[in-house]
């Protein structure tokens, strides 16, 4: 500080210069000596300096300054003398503000600086006189010619001749640069009108085109000449090269300009601690120039180094990291200002200095550098501090506060201090507050909070609190952050520094510590209902001062509660309110103060079971747990916990879990019985079908004679055989159902059709045991519904074989479905399974649904099966979101319900037969079974048909008179095959005898017609509807009738002419059994034995060779899932379209599935059904179809 006083007075004493700093960007004074103050006695700290002067900045340096460390200027009638000197020099003002620091002085002429003017006077007065070229023109009459010239290169101008077109040849000869300036500044109209305004000599430096190719620097000047004869306006243009004289010209500035450079680098030596140096690139010469303090004054003392750049590197001087810096300086290859560590005489510590310095060139070659070398140690040191300062309070900033402003509460506007929120805001740093304040809430602030966010940041209303505050004000809201997320920010504001007409207002943001705080009140929370809710009541006690306290634990934290009372009193008193009586010893035991610390000297805690009240007032008694714990222990205080709970309810689940345990233990071994009487059964079941076919092949191989004998035994075998696959598909199903992996599938599919399979199939088994079957099906059941087909079809098969199966001959069977009730799209669709068998005993019932379970194991029957068939179905049922019952009495039957809920298709509209197809028909419905007739009776009256219907065959042929006596006869009659007394084809016949061929005869019947068609052909029956009866049945059966057609019935077997089948298969039993029955009906067969020779063999046969391909699944090398995907694959034309019929042991819907998706045409189960078989081959090779349907 008293060197900047020093300073200060020095540069007061220095009457004759005005010395002042301003700021670059705004030119505002930062320091002025006395010489500016007597200038201009209004100047000030902070006055602007063309404010200050206006008028007379034209030749300020500051204006021209550009990138230069340094400009001066000479400035004529200036508030400082009529010729003065301006020097502006950039520098840091207190090492930290970018200003000029300038200077203004008299200007002198120096001795070198006369010469150099008087030799440049005499040079442009012996240039004024001398030409090459002179042209003398009549600017009125646009006519010149020449008086002395050189000719512009190859462009060879006239020797007179148009003016305008001189100009347009000479314009052709001019660099680019100057070429619309020539022709502006010497066109004839701009002559004219420049003479008119009184300019009467016109002058262009401008580059053109020499002889030598190059361009030259020429001066041409234009000078109006005196007219005495006549009014036209003549001039003489006068041009000629001056090269030398622009060479001559920036000489004289390099010269002047270091003149300039020496004056103010001595006079800044010897004011200032800088070094001044002149550095000979060429000779590596460095002379330095430094001021010193001789006898009481400033002196400059000389110092020269050569060879330097190589002594500074082999001394050392400068450090090594900087000398390339140094080098690249001095050579003039860097030419900003560099900052180093180099060594001075006068230490050998290594200091900072800046080397300032500006090139002079000669020839264009960097000849001396002029600078000054400015020890920078203390700014260096100080730039580090303030960089770690920084570093610092940035970072303290920037973790904690987005936004520091200043309100100014009389002028409501604020200035910004610091602020790091994001371009989003564009918040202005100063402005009008309440308008920011809108602005702000609507823009960034959350909805929930931009209400209390506006209110509470009114100016009126901030006063209004910080009034009513001793310290400060805070608001809690949620701003949008720079990431596009609302965060939690903390708004405080209070009184900047005291002064009640500023208020300094902050946004920190505080979502970590709102988060922190939110974590730690769900903790509290949590901690609080694990503590409820792991204990009822605890307590810290002293055993030595006798005092106890609750802990009481809430969403606040946890509290100790006085109890008033002593810890023996509250013993004694819960001894007597709270615990039973046959508990009180045992407690007064456990909580013996005396005996507690010798206890829990080794355990850390003891804990006892008691029964006591819930509540004083209670008389209910639970199980409570009471736990002792060590907490402290000092010289006067041994600290113990209580911790109580209500363990009733567990010891209630205790008791519960024992129990059940039991049970399950009960029950594990009764499953182990039942797994073991499975597996002995099954060895049985098993091995008794197996014994079967063993010995019948044994038997037929002894009897290859006996075509008789060996029919019996094949017969016998294939019972077997059959007997053994339902074995093997009740297990998988059982064990696919436990192993979770029956899925349901949800497709729409025709019910009517599926009733009908399942009708056939029994009827025909029916049939064979001499039972009546009937299918009563709801009137007007719509035809389709969603659901799975294959379970639900699994289901009655299952109830209807046992139905069969356990019913004596005579008996009867039936299936009856309806629809018992609605909700939204899903009908609740019923199945009743009901035969006249032997029924199920009461105790059986219970278990029927148990896995393994069979009610007779010594029945006497000869398979009994493996107990899983009504398991299967029940979980079936169940997997489809239903339910199952039965009802059965011994000796009467059994009747099973299955409710299965299925979203139905449209109702089927009734079949209307129309006048031209069939006409008015009269129909008689004979069966034994009203509810048929009467079903029959429905449909025919919907299809606008008349019928009458009896029960009996007497009734059927006294109706049959009675009409033919009233000329009114029968046109169809749809008779039951199997009706007691006379049957159905008896009747046909006695029909015939009376009514003649007049009257259809239909035969309804569950059974295969095949089996009856040539014995009703010959009674007269003329066609036959499958039971049960639809509409469409009926509707087909009278069509056909009316039109003679005969009924359709499939074909028991098919016929095949040669087509070529390829097999692969890789067992060869196999493979040998399948070629027999392929070439037994007429097929080729080619062989396989894996995936990869059928894509071989596939590959090479010409295009249709092959008609199908049988596909074995499971095979070596290549599987035929991956044969067929290589097959599709193939590039011919049969690749896509030729069929593939798998063959697989795999039963399960998902691996048919599977086999469609891959590409398969067709899928047929192991062992192989030949009538599925051929059925299917029939559909692909002689019906066209390109999926196998059975």
């Amino acid at each position: 500080m008293l060197y900047l006083e020093q300073l200060e007075k020095i540069l007061n004493h220095i009457t004759s210069i005005g010395i002042y700093v301003v700021r670059r960007d705004t030119h505002e004074m930062l320091y002025f000596n006395e010489r500016v103050r007597a200038v201009a006695p209004d100047v000030r700290i902070g006055s602007v300096c063309h404010e200050l002067w206006a008028g007379t900045c034209s030749n300020c340096p500051l204006l021209s300054i550009g990138d230069q460390e340094s400009h001066t200027t000479v400035s004529y009638n200036d508030p400082f003398g009529d010729m003065v000197d301006i020097t502006a020099t950039k520098m840091l003002w207190a090492e930290e503000i970018p200003a000029y620091i300038i200077t203004v002085g008299p200007h002198t002429l120096t001795k070198r600086e006369q010469e150099l003017e008087w030799g440049r006077r005499r040079m442009l007065q012996a240039l004024s006189c001398v030409y090459s070229m002179v042209i003398y023109v009549n600017l009125t009459r646009n006519s010149f010619f020449m008086v002395e010239y050189e000719r512009f290169d190859t462009k060879q101008a006239p020797d007179e001749g148009n003016f305008d077109e001189l100009i347009e040849i000479g314009a052709q000869t001019m660099h680019p640069d100057f070429r619309e300036q020539f022709k502006n500044t010497f066109s004839r109209k701009r002559l004219l009108e420049q003479f008119a305004k009184g300019e009467t000599n016109i002058y262009m430096e401008h580059r053109q085109l020499g002889d030598d190719g190059e361009y030259h620097w020429t001066m041409t000047r234009v000078v109006q000449v005196e007219n005495p004869i006549n009014n036209d306006v003549l001039e003489i243009t006068l041009s000629h090269n001056i090269d030398r004289e622009k060479q001559l010209e920036e000489k004289l500035k390099v010269q002047h300009e270091m003149e300039r450079e020496r004056i103010r680098y001595q006079t800044a030596v010897e004011s200032t601690d800088e070094v001044m140096f002149e550095y000979n690139v060429a000779e590596d010469l460095f002379t330095a120039f430094e001021g010193i303090v001789q006898d009481g004054a400033r002196r400059t003392q000389r110092m020269v180094l050569r060879g330097y750049l190589e002594r500074i590197e082999t001394l050392g001087i400068v450090h090594p990291d900087y000398f390339d810096q140094m080098r690249c300086k001095l050579s003039g290859r860097t030419l900003d200002d560099v900052e180093i560590r180099m060594k001075t005489p006068h230490t050998q510590e290594y200091r900072w200095f800046r080397v300032h310095g500006n090139m002079v060139y000669e020839n264009n070659r960097p000849a001396l550098v002029i600078g000054m070398l400015r020890d920078i140690t203390h700014i260096k040191q100080l730039e580090l501090e303030r960089e770690s300062l920084e570093r610092i309070c940035n970072f303290t900033v920037n973790q904690d506060y987005n936004l520091v402003a200043i309100i100014e509460v009389p002028t409501e506007t604020y200035a910004i201090r610091f602020c790091s929120l994001g371009p989003i805001y564009h918040i202005p740093h100063a402005g009008a507050y309440p308008e920011q304040v809108a602005r702000i809430a609507q823009l960034a602030v959350y909805p929930d909070d931009r209400g209390e966010f506006i209110s509470q940041l009114d100016l009126p209303t901030l006063i209004s609190h910080l009034e009513q505050s001793d310290e400060e004000c805070r608001l809690y809201c949620r701003i949008l952050s720079n990431d596009g997320a609302f965060r939690w920010k903390r708004v405080r504001f209070t009184y900047y520094e005291g002064d009640q007409t500023h208020i300094l207002l902050t946004i920190q943001d505080v979502q970590e510590v709102r988060e922190a705080k939110d974590r730690e009140l769900v903790s509290n929370r949590i901690f609080a209902t694990a503590f409820r809710d792991l204990y009822d009541q605890v307590f810290e006690a002293d055993l030595i001062t006798n005092e106890i306290h609750e802990i009481i634990c809430d969403e606040d934290g946890i509290q100790r509660v006085p109890t008033g009372r002593t810890l023996q009193e509250v013993i004694d008193y819960r001894c007597e309110h709270l615990i039973h009586p046959d508990f009180r010893r045992q407690y007064m035991q456990e909580m013996d103060m005396d005996t507690i610390p010798e206890r829990l000297a080794n355990t850390a805690s003891s804990y006892f079971e008691i029964q006591r009240k819930t509540t004083f007032t209670s008389d209910l008694y639970h199980w409570y747990s009471i736990q002792l714990q060590f907490l402290s222990e000092s010289q006067d205080s041994y600290k113990i916990m209580l911790y109580m709970r209500d363990i009733d309810q567990t010891r209630r689940e205790d008791e519960r879990n024992k129990r059940a345990l039991r049970d399950a233990l009960v029950l594990a071994r009764d499953a182990n019985r039942a797994k073991t009487d499975f597996i002995s059964r099954m060895s049985h079941d098993i091995r008794t079908p197996m014994n079967a076919i063993i010995g019948m092949t044994t038997i037929a191989a002894a009897n290859l004679g006996n075509k008789a004998k060996i029919s019996d035994c094949l017969q016998k075998i294939d019972v077997s055989a059959k007997f053994l696959l339902s074995l093997i598909n009740d297990i998988l199903d059982m064990s696919k159902i436990e192993s979770g992996k029956v899925v349901i599938a949800r497709r729409e599919f025709n019910f009517h059709r599926m009733i009908h399979g399942i009708s056939s199939v029994f009827g025909q088994q029916a049939a064979q045991k001499h039972l009546a079957f009937n299918v009563y099906l709801e009137e007007n059941f719509p035809l389709t519904c969603m659901g799975d087909e294959l379970r639900i079809n699994q289901v009655l098969m299952n109830l209807l074989g046992n139905a069969v199966k356990f019913t004596p001959e005579g008996g009867r069977v039936s299936l009856r479905i309806e629809r018992k009730k609605a909700k939204e799209h899903i009908t609740l669709v019923r199945f009743e399974v009901e035969d006249t068998g032997i029924g199920i005993s009461p105790e059986f019932q219970k278990r029927i649904f148990d896995p393994f379970e069979q009610e007779s194991a010594s029945s006497g029957r000869v398979f009994e099966g493996t107990g899983l068939g009504m398991t299967i179905t029940q979980n079936l049922v169940l997997l489809m979101d239903g339910r199952i019952s039965l009802e059965s009495e011994l000796g009467q039957g059994t009747r099973f319900i299955v409710e299965l809920p299925l979203e139905l298709g449209e109702t089927a509209e009734p079949v209307a037969v129309g006048s031209e197809s069939i006409g008015h028909l009269r129909v008689l419905i004979v069966d034994d079974d009203v509810i048929t007739c009467e079903h029959t009776q429905t449909i025919l009256l919907h299809m606008g048909l008349e019928s009458v219907w009896v029960t009996s065959g007497e009734q059927a042929l006294r109706e049959l008179r009675e009409a033919r006596a009233k000329n009114q006869n029968y046109d169809v009659a749809f008779i039951d095959w199997k009706i007691p007394g006379m049957d159905g084809l008896e009747i046909a016949r006695r029909m015939r005898e009376l009514a003649g061929p007049e009257t259809l005869a239909i035969i309804m019947s569950a059974y295969d017609w095949a089996q009856i068609e040539t014995e009703a052909r010959a009674a007269g029956v003329d066609h036959f509807i499958s039971k049960p009866i639809f509409p469409e049945s009926v509707h087909n059966a009278l069509s056909r009738a009316m039109q003679d057609a005969p009924s359709a019935q499939e074909p028991d077997s098919f016929q095949f002419c040669g087509e070529r089948i390829l097999l692969v298969e890789d067992n060869e039993i196999n493979m040998e059994i399948a070629r027999t029955l392929l070439e037994m009906q007429g097929l080729t067969v080619d062989g396989a034995c894996n995936g990869q020779e059928a894509v071989d063999k596939f590959q090479a046969s010409e295009l249709g060779y092959y008609r199908v391909i049988l596909m074995d699944i499971r095979m070596p090398v290549m599987d035929g899932v991956t044969a067929t995907q290589k097959i599709r694959a193939l590039p011919r034309a049969d690749a896509e379209t030729v069929p593939i019929i798998a063959m697989t042991a795999n039963a399960f819907q998902e691996d048919e599935e599977f086999a469609a998706q891959m590409g398969m045409n067709g899928y047929l189960i192991k062992p192989i059904d030949t009538k599925s078989l051929f059925k299917g081959l029939n559909q692909l090779l002689n019906q066209g179809l390109t999926q196998m349907y059975i």
